[in-house]
């Protein structure tokens, strides 16, 4: 049975993303929620989980994450930025 954490995230109408940061500073997507997976085109099953931004997604919109994820990590703080109409 699903929580109710994880039945909020999932059902949250605004897309959202957990990525994980490689050694090399690159973004792999953990999770994501039903939004997300509709903006993005991306699939909820497990193939897309830890697999790198550029092999989920197309590349202009990894390269838009990857940009706000660089940020994050330079700044130390949380970033958060509306969604581009990038595809």
């Amino acid at each position: 049975m699903e929580s109710l954490q994880d039945a909020l995230f999932r059902h949250f109408p605004y897309a959202r993303l957990v990525l994980a940061v490689g050694p090399n500073k690159e973004f792999a997507l953990v999770c994501c929620n039903d939004a997300a997976a509709q903006l993005y085109g991306i699939s909820v099953g497990m193939q897309a989980k830890g697999r790198q931004l550029h092999h989920v997604l197309i590349h202009s919109m990894a390269e838009f994450l990857e940009r706000g994820g660089v940020q994050c990590l330079t700044e130390q703080k949380m970033l958060i930025s509306e969604p581009v109409a990038l595809h």
